[in-house]
C-alpha cells in the first residue's frame, strides 16, 4: 500500500516540459522574427534570437510545470521546490520580457498606421490622376490635340495617347503636336515606336530629338538617346535618317542603327571601321560578331583578349583561318 503511495505521489518527470518549451519557444521566436522582417525592408532581429529565446522559454515552461502540477492534486505536496523555481523564472522572464515587447509592439503600431497612411495616400493620389486625366480629355476633346500646355504630366500623356491612338489624326496635325509638345519625350517615344508612324512625322521626331539632346530637358519618363533608339526599329524611317542616326553621340542609338537591315552595306561597313577604335566594349563587340565586317578589322581585334572570344565565333574569321 505504501509503494503504491509513493507512486502516486512521485513527481512528474521534469525533461518533457524541457523538451516542449525548448522547441516552442524557438519555434515561436523565430516565426515572430520573420514576420517582423516581412514588415520591415531592413531588420535585424535575427541577432535578437540570443535574447529572445531564453525569455520565451522562461515564460513557456513555467506553464508547462504548472499544468503538470494541476493534473496530479497531491503532487504538490512534494514538488513545492519546482513550483517556486517555475514562479520566479516566470517573473523574471516576464520584467526583461517587457523591455523588449514594448518597443516591438509601438514599432509594429507605427508601422501599421505608416501603412494605412501610404494606403490612404496612394488612393487620394490614384484619384487626382483619374480627374487630372478626365479634365485632360474634354479639353482634347473640345480644343483638338494641342489643346494642353507643354511639359505634359502623367495623366496628360495618358489622355493625349489615348485620344492619339483611338482616332485617325492626320499627320499635319501630328506634327503641329510634336512641335506643340516639343519637351515631352514621352510623346515623341510613343510615337515613334508606332510602326504605323509615318515618314514625314517621324523626320519632325528626329529633328526636335536632335535639338533636345544637345540641350536635354527635365526628364518626363524617356529620355533623349531612347527615343532615337527607338527611331533605328521603326520600319518607317527613311533611309537618309538612319545614316544621320550613325553619326549619333549615343552609342547605344549607333548600334541600333548598325543592325537594322534596311542600313545600306556601305555605310554600315564604313561605321563598323569607325567603331572597331570605339573605347564603347558594346561597339567593339558588334564589330567583331558582325559577319560584314572586313577581314582585315577582325584579325586587328582578334588580337585584343577583350575581343577575341567574339571575333573567334565569326564565321567570316573562322573561315579566313582555314
Amino acid at each position: 500500500m505504501s509503494s503504491t503511495s509513493e507512486l502516486r505521489l512521485r513527481p512528474p518527470s521534469l525533461w518533457p516540459p524541457l523538451l516542449i518549451s525548448a522547441t516552442l519557444a524557438i519555434l515561436l521566436t523565430f516565426a515572430w522574427i520573420l514576420y517582423r522582417d516581412a514588415q520591415e525592408t531592413y531588420s535585424l532581429h535575427i541577432l535578437l534570437a540570443p535574447i529572445y529565446i531564453p525569455l520565451a522559454f522562461g515564460l513557456i515552461w513555467p506553464v508547462l510545470i504548472a499544468f503538470q502540477t494541476l493534473s496530479v492534486p497531491l503532487v504538490r505536496r512534494i514538488s513545492v521546490r519546482r513550483q517556486w523555481i517555475a514562479i520566479l523564472i516566470f517573473v523574471w522572464s516576464f520584467c526583461c520580457s517587457v523591455y523588449f515587447v514594448r518597443p516591438e509592439y509601438r514599432s509594429l503600431t507605427t508601422l501599421r498606421e505608416h501603412a494605412r497612411a501610404s494606403q490612404l495616400w496612394q488612393a487620394q493620389w490614384r484619384a487626382q490622376q483619374l480627374e487630372e486625366q478626365r479634365q485632360a480629355e474634354q479639353l482634347l476633346g473640345a480644343g483638338g490635340i494641342t489643346a494642353l500646355t507643354d511639359p505634359l504630366t502623367g495623366p496628360q500623356f495618358d489622355a493625349l495617347k489615348s485620344c492619339i491612338d483611338n482616332n485617325s489624326v492626320p499627320s499635319l496635325d501630328l506634327r503641329n503636336a510634336i512641335e506643340h509638345y516639343r519637351t515631352s519625350t514621352s510623346l515623341l517615344g510613343h510615337l515613334a515606336a508606332q510602326n504605323s508612324c509615318p515618314p514625314e512625322v517621324l523626320e519632325t521626331i528626329f529633328k526636335i530629338a536632335l535639338s533636345l539632346q544637345s540641350h536635354p530637358p527635365p526628364s518626363n519618363g524617356v529620355e533623349v538617346w531612347d527615343v532615337l533608339h527607338t527611331m533605328a526599329f521603326n520600319p518607317n524611317t527613311p533611309v537618309p535618317l538612319l545614316i544621320q542616326l550613325l553619326q549619333n553621340e549615343n552609342s547605344s542609338v549607333r548600334i541600333a542603327v548598325a543592325v537594322s537591315p534596311r542600313l545600306p552595306k556601305s555605310e554600315k561597313v564604313a561605321y563598323l571601321k569607325r567603331a572597331s577604335a570605339s573605347p564603347d566594349f558594346s561597339e567593339r563587340r558588334l564589330v567583331a560578331q558582325d559577319p560584314d565586317t572586313p577581314e582585315e578589322l577582325l584579325k586587328q581585334l582578334a588580337l585584343d583578349p577583350i575581343n577575341a572570344e567574339d571575333v573567334a565565333r565569326n564565321p567570316k574569321y573562322a573561315n579566313s583561318r582555314t
